[in-house]
């Protein structure tokens, strides 16, 4: 019986799966927000988005979110937990954009994209992109982003199943005393 308890208890507290989640700014007013929340995820920007830049019939098919030429832009979680960023679609003009992942541990990571060729092109991102609180990227020219990739573990449920383990370990011990 302990030991069927106990195997409970450890499947209960391990980490919940992580949520994969792909902002494509379908939902986007045309303007130039400064801020915004999409599917849990927050973008902010010094300048503002140009939302919508595409739309049916246009060169990219869908609607994109247009990057603002020398504006610092980032994006975090607006639940504020950690997660990783695996891809997204960009196209670069001339000038080459600039990313800065902000580790959860304290340190940062940074890549430089070049200039695409003038469509939309996914760049996926290496593994140390991962624990991220924050990302921040500038761009040169106005440039294009959709299909943001991110993945993230809801903490909530993850905190709430480890103290329900931690709890029936708690309550094995102390019945076997």
């Amino acid at each position: 019986m302990r030991s069927t308890i106990f195997a409970v208890a450890l499947l209960l507290g391990t980490p919940a799966w992580a949520d994969i989640i792909t902002v494509d700014f379908e939902e986007l007013e045309a303007g130039y927000p400064t801020s915004f929340v999409s599917k849990g995820v927050n973008f902010t920007s010094d300048f503002g988005f140009g939302a919508q830049v595409g739309g049916p019939g246009s060169e990219f098919g869908s609607y994109v979110l247009g990057l603002v030429a020398d504006a610092e832009n980032s994006l975090s979680m607006a639940s504020g937990v950690s997660f990783d960023l695996i891809s997204w679609d960009v196209r670069i003009g001339i000038v080459d954009m600039t990313v800065t992942g902000f580790l959860e541990s304290g340190g940062t990571v940074s890549t430089t994209i070049s200039s695409t060729s003038g469509a939309l092109e996914t760049y996926n991102f290496s593994s140390a992109w991962t624990g991220l609180t924050s990302v921040q990227f500038t761009v040169g020219d106005f440039d294009v982003l959709d299909n943001v990739v991110i993945s993230a573990v809801p903490l909530p449920a993850a905190v709430w199943l480890f103290g329900s383990a931690l709890a029936g370990l708690g309550w094995i011990r102390r019945k076997r005393a």
